[in-house]
């Protein structure tokens, strides 16, 4: 059980070290670390630890992406919904979404910057969850999804707004 939490929670953890060590510090996550911190302290953190560690690009800006789609991926491949008598899964949202947010930037409706690298990623993580993870619990109808689970869906797609830059 704590060995597949661990491996659910570790690529958000990641993107989290990832935002919060070598992003700008106008990221909504950054400026909520900031209300404990104070900003000089976070900058001399980040320089350290991007001088102990420095990390290429694709790194820094397209796999936190990718982790984030691996993550709500596993979850939402967990539900599905009705409609018209049809069952669908969740399982495809995520790299929809991701999509989404890149055309949005394409077209410059939100900030960021449009990079193939960023859909690349996430298409590839989408694809090794769908296909070689498999889901850790029974599938779920969406509308019986008001427990942990569902929060934990929900959640799971809300932490992309800690990305943005405000």
């Amino acid at each position: 059980m704590i060995k597949s939490l661990s491996l659910r929670i570790s690529p958000l953890l990641i993107s989290l070290l990832i935002y919060v060590f070598y992003r700008s510090e106008l990221t909504l996550i950054n400026q909520a670390i900031g209300i404990f911190l104070p900003l000089a302290d976070l900058l001399k953190y980040q320089e350290q630890v991007q001088t102990a560690l420095p990390l290429p690009n694709w790194i820094i800006y397209s796999l936190p992406e990718g982790l984030w789609v691996l993550f709500v991926t596993l979850i939402s491949k967990e539900f599905y919904f009705t409609s018209q008598s049809k069952n669908y899964s969740l399982v495809f949202f995520p790299i929809l979404l991701a999509i989404c947010i890149e055309v949005f930037q394409y077209f410059q409706l939100t900030d960021g910057t449009f990079d193939w690298l960023d859909l690349g990623v996430a298409l590839f993580f989408w694809g090794l969850t769908c296909f070689l993870l498999p889901p850790r619990f029974n599938i779920l109808q969406l509308k019986n999804a008001f427990n942990i689970r569902g929060i934990l869906l929900i959640s799971s797609y809300l932490i992309v707004i800690l990305s943005d830059v405000f």
